[in-house]
């Protein structure tokens, strides 16, 4: 764990650097696990870096993560932390909330939503109502799809078919 407080040490400059530049956003790219780390480790070693983090931060400031996995166990962490939004958000099967949970337990937190890969591979009226019902449940504000970690089944095909569900 010696290695683990060096290596936050040295993230915590890199903050604290780029604090001071003229930047409005921030993303980081830890790609969180809870499969692997547990809520337990997460709260212990995870949340006080980031409040550490927060207190770096400059005025106007935001921090984005990046946690496309199973939150339900720490949906009350990430809520009373001051994330700006949560990017690759996944509902199950990958993830273990519903879109409409995360709105409704991050209500202010802007939602970078990404579609389960499996649903590209579903008939193209499937593909769509899945769609519509992630951007409805997503509340009408604070989100935008993404496809994050793989390219999608048949993208020339599906592609299309999702940006015409959401312009309708």
């Amino acid at each position: 764990l010696s290695l683990v407080g060096q290596l936050n040490e040295l993230f915590l400059r890199e903050i604290a650097a780029i604090s001071r530049m003229p930047v409005k956003h921030v993303k980081l790219w830890e790609n969180l696990s809870l499969e692997t780390m547990g809520s337990v480790h997460y709260r212990r070693h995870l949340v006080p870096v980031y409040r550490r983090l927060f207190e770096l931060l400059g005025p106007g400031q935001k921090l984005s993560v990046h946690y496309d996995g199973k939150l339900r166990q720490v949906a009350a962490d990430i809520a009373a932390l001051p994330i700006f939004g949560i990017d690759s958000f996944t509902p199950p099967p990958e993830g273990d909330m519903e879109t409409a949970e995360a709105r409704a337990a991050w209500p202010g937190k802007y939602l970078w939503l990404h579609p389960c890969l499996g649903w590209y591979t579903e008939d193209e009226a499937r593909l769509a109502a899945r769609v519509r019902a992630m951007a409805q449940d997503a509340g009408g504000h604070g989100y935008c799809l993404m496809i994050s970690e793989d390219v999608p089944h048949d993208p020339a095909r599906t592609i299309p078919r999702v940006l015409e569900a959401l312009a309708r």
